[in-house]
Parts: C-alpha cells; structure tokens; sequence
C-alpha cells in the first residue's frame, strides 16, 4: 500500500481479503519533538502589562481550563497578588515532513513573566517566576488514531540569583487536580491534569540557579505544564527559559 495511511486505505478490501497495510504501520510510528528558548531579561522584556494580558486572552480561547490562568478567574483579570513587571512569549510547532493532514502536528506556546511579591522587608530583593507552555495537537478525521502530546518540558536557567522555592514542589496528577501552583502565602493559580504527571526536577549539582517542569504523558487534546519559582536576588532577574515538546501519530 502507498499514500498516505486513511482509516478508509487500512480497511479496505479486495475479493473479501484485507490490502496489505504495511504502510499504515509505518505511519502509526510518526513521532517528533521540537525545543525553543526564550532569553529572560527583566530590564528588557518583550511584553508589557498590555500586551501580556491579550497573550493571556488569547491561550484562554485556544486551551480554556489549560490556559494561563487556568480555572482562575478570567483571561483578563489579573488574580496575583504580586506586581507585574513583564514576560515574553514564543510559539513553536512539534511536526513531521508529512502534510499535514497526514502527519503529526502540535502548535503550541510557551509564556514566562515576572512579577514581585508585596514589599516583606527582606534582602536581596525577591522576584516570582511564572511558567507556562501548553500544546493542542491536531486531529483529522480521516487518519489512523490520533495525534498525541508525550512531553512537555520547561527548564530554567537563571544567570544570577538562586530559587529559594518552587511550586509545584513535588509530583503532582490527575488525582492531585486541581493542582493550585502558589508561592508563600499568595493568590495562587488552579491547574488541571487530565493525564500523566508533572515532575519538578533539581539538577544533580544543586546549585540553586535550575529547575525544570516536566509533564509526561500521552494526552490527544490541549494541555498545559506550569511552574512558579521564588527567586533572591539583588539584581534584574536574567536566565534562559528551554522549552521542550514531544508527541506522536497514530496512537489508536
């Protein structure tokens, strides 16, 4: 069989015996990945308070609960109690060589923003770091199975100041949700996880400077990881955000 793997190619007939599907099962072994960064520089950022708030209106109309926000209040209500001081974003696509009506894709985004918790009195100075990439596979109605997303993953490498907390702070999934990502004693945002798990990873060397968020799972619809980080530091914030994504084709 040749073309592209359709749920009416795998099930067709020829004088009562099923056609050869030998090229199906290479299209149910589709998968990809894709990484992006986004440079952190407090003194710089790319989105105001503005433009912030129409990225977060638009992720809560392509990933409703899964948005930034997530079941917290509105996409134009801001729920922290902290001080906004700014954020970037940066999309990216987890994809095959295949069209795509026949291969695998996964649009999806990635935002960070800073912000400063109430004045405490303490030195160095505090920043709170917000974290948050979601991913929609697409789905098409002639094809084999489905598309799905396996990772999500968000490393954080600051170049200056250490992370003194983090949320969440251990495992969290689906019988843990929903999951309210909080620092201190602050409003905190509720997260659902309808599968797999997030995972909150130090590095081996400990040096208080990385973290990173992963979730693992086989998920066919919009899904998001999120993750905060209590940050000291007597400087502007400046670090490197890595986002990683991952999925497949075919998952029937």
């Amino acid at each position: 069989m040749t073309g592209p793997c359709t749920r009416r190619s795998l099930l067709s007939f020829v004088g009562g015996l099923v056609v050869s599907t030998a090229g199906c099962v290479d299209s149910l072994q589709q998968s990809a990945d894709e990484t992006t960064t986004i440079e952190l520089t407090e003194s710089s950022p790319a989105l105001t308070r503005t433009a912030f708030e129409r990225v977060v209106s638009r992720q809560a109309d392509r990933f409703g609960d899964h948005g930034i926000w997530g079941t917290t209040g509105t996409a134009s209500i801001w729920p922290l109690e902290d001080a906004f001081v700014g954020g970037w974003s940066q999309s990216w696509t987890v994809t095959t060589e295949e069209s795509s009506s026949d291969g695998l894709r996964i649009p999806g985004e990635a935002v960070a923003f800073v912000s400063r918790p109430q004045p405490s009195g303490e030195t160095p100075d505090r920043r709170h770091l917000w974290l948050w990439a979601g991913g929609a596979p697409d789905q098409h109605a002639d094809r084999i199975g489905q598309a799905t997303l396996s990772v999500l993953r968000l490393s954080l490498s600051l170049n200056s100041g250490t992370i003194d907390a983090i949320s969440p702070r251990t495992d969290v999934g689906p019988d843990d949700a929903p999951v309210t990502i909080r620092l201190g004693e602050s409003t905190g945002v509720n997260r659902p996880i309808p599968a797999g798990r997030i995972v909150p990873k130090r590095p081996e060397s400990n040096d208080n400077q990385s973290i990173t968020f992963e979730w693992a799972g086989v998920h066919s619809g919009p899904l998001s990881v999120f993750g905060a980080c209590a940050i000291a530091t007597d400087q502007p914030l400046s670090g490197t955000l890595t986002i990683e994504a991952a999925g497949s084709v075919g998952t029937v």
